[in-house]
């Protein structure tokens, strides 16, 4: 297994895509930004690192999705709407799981009470515009 870099990022179709490694589980969050407008879409935010915070900080963020609604996805999603005023995306069929702390396990790690409302429940085939271009909605679920 090789070793990943916070922020390691690929530049392709004038999209900008950065991996961080975050949270005790080293869960990847993304970021993905489309180059004309600087507009950015905050992927999993499961966790907070140096290197992430700094770039939220640099990026003009305006959704956060969530692949899902497991704690280590999902846990940093409070702090990151606060920061940057984005707004929060996920698939209606994990709305159950992310609205419960049980079951996404945020009653165990702390911050169960923190879940923000989402903004867009998200079905397959969706789509959610970041700057000038389209991310495409593909329920893969399993």
């Amino acid at each position: 297994m090789g070793t990943r870099r916070d922020g390691a990022a690929i530049v392709q179709d004038n999209w900008q895509i950065e991996t961080f490694v975050v949270g005790d589980l080293a869960t990847n969050c993304y970021l993905v930004t489309e180059a004309d407008t600087q507009e950015t879409a905050v992927i999993d935010p499961g966790g907070l690192s140096s290197e992430l915070d700094d770039a939220l900080r640099e990026r003009k963020v305006r959704w956060i999705i969530l692949t899902h609604g497991h704690s280590d996805h999902i846990s940093k999603t409070a702090e990151v709407m606060q920061r940057t005023g984005a707004q929060v995306a996920l698939h209606r069929s994990d709305l159950e799981m992310y609205r419960d702390p049980v079951k996404n396990l945020t009653a165990m790690t702390g911050g169960a009470d923190q879940m923000p409302e989402i903004d867009r429940e998200l079905e397959h085939g969706d789509e959610i515009r970041v700057g000038e271009r389209i991310l495409s909605v593909h329920h893969t679920p399993g």
